[in-house]
Order: C-alpha cells, then structure tokens, then sequence
C-alpha cells in the first residue's frame, strides 16, 4: 500500500516538474519570449509607457505576460520553475546558454540572408557565390562590379595622393 502510494506521489511529481531544463532550452525560451514581446510591441506602434494612458499601458503589460506564458506553455515548462532554474544557473550553464543564444542568432541571420539572397533578383556577374559553413561562416566568392569599381576609385585615390606627395617634396617643376 506505501509503495503504490509512493510510486503514484512520484508519478504525479514527475509530471509536474515537465520539460526538463538545460541552458540550451533556457537560451530558446528567452530567444523566442523575446520575439513575442516584440510582436506585441510592434502591435503598440513600439510606445514608451511614458507615451500610453494607464489603460493602455495595463493592457501591454496583460499582453506582454499573456505572450510570455503561451511560449512556456508551448514549451511545457511551468513560469515559476523556469525563473527558478534561470536564477540558479552556474557560470558554466549560463556560458552554455549564452553560447546556444549566438548559435540561435547565428542560424536566424544566416537563414535571414539565404532568404534575402534568393529574393533580390541577380543578373550574371553581379552577385557574388555566397556559401555557408557548419560554423556559419559565410564564404564569398567572386566579385561584383560595385566592388571592383570601389577597389578603382580606392586604388585611384591613392595614386593621387602619392602624386600630390611627391610634388609637395620636390616641387611642380612642370
């Protein structure tokens, strides 16, 4: 009778507790509730609370809370559990969700620009090969006209500027 009362108090515990957490988890949790919070910013014109009514700015903040709980519900972790982990976290925890932050930002930017890149309309010899390491490390082959005609003018200006130099030290005899 104890053990199956233990056994289903245990049961009941574990499935309170939810989706374990890690650094990993915890760096996409902030990364998406902070997505959320700016959707609902956005939707409020990005206002300071200095430039709401009190109503107005009562409402932010129930749409800011309620933004914030649908991304741990999505996630099946409980608030109270998450802000307890997140206080708790050791140097070494909070270095690896700092390094899960940077490869998150790093995958959102690189798919940014694949996006950007597969949008804009390229003609022959305008664009540059873009490929993408496992590192995300963008490698860029090629060249573009825009750069070339930069690289002229910068290599122009410099010719200039030696000229100028040299017919400052030994005078225009011309």
């Amino acid at each position: 009778m104890r053990k199956a009362l233990l056994a289903t108090f245990f049961t009941f515990a574990l499935s309170a507790l939810g989706t374990e957490l890690t650094p990993e988890l915890q760096a996409k949790i902030q990364r998406d509730q902070a997505a959320a919070l700016d959707k609902v910013n956005a939707a409020h014109a990005n206002k300071k609370s200095s430039e709401m009514d009190t109503a107005e700015r009562h409402q932010v903040i129930q749409e800011q809370a309620k933004a914030q709980s649908e991304v741990l519900d999505k996630v099946g972790v409980d608030n109270k559990a998450f802000a307890r982990y997140t206080a708790k976290m050791g140097l070494g925890d909070r270095k690896r969700a700092a390094d899960e932050t940077t490869r998150l930002e790093a995958e959102a930017a690189a798919a940014k620009e694949k996006e950007r890149t597969k949008s804009a309309p390229t003609a022959p010899g305008t664009a540059p090969a873009l490929e993408t390491t496992k590192e995300g490390i963008v490698i860029e082959r090629g060249t573009t006209e825009a750069k070339k005609a930069a690289a002229d003018a910068e290599k122009a200006a410099e010719d200039d500027a030696k000229k100028k130099k040299h017919h400052r030290r030994h005078g225009s005899n011309g």
